[in-house]
């Protein structure tokens, strides 16, 4: 596993699995790695949902409106279209793994 740049131009992301041809609605498992103060800018999927889980460091995660403050084992699910955004707020580094789900 190579570590990537992510595609919103911040942090970085291993590949753990990636959808290639088969009908799994799961399209991708990645981990990925925000460094103090990093952020990934408000933004929404049309067509794909996420399932976040922090491994470890201190997040905020916004979700249309609302914050929730995230560490070591939380699980939040974002559902397609919602606006969302995550900012590592800690000392150390945010690690986290998202589900990306084909709706």
């Amino acid at each position: 596993m190579s570590e990537v740049k992510t595609n919103h131009g911040i942090g970085s992301k291993k590949i753990l699995f990636l959808r290639q041809d088969n009908n799994s609605s799961l399209i991708e498992v990645s981990q990925y790695i925000l460094k103090k103060h990093e952020s990934i800018e408000t933004h929404s999927h049309i067509s794909k949902s996420e399932s976040y889980i922090f491994l470890q460091g201190k997040g905020e995660l916004t979700v249309n409106e609302k914050t929730y403050y995230v560490q070591s084992a939380d699980h939040i699910y974002v559902d397609k279209k919602n606006k969302h955004s995550l900012t590592n707020i800690g000392d150390d580094e945010l690690s986290f793994i998202i589900h990306h789900i084909e709706c």
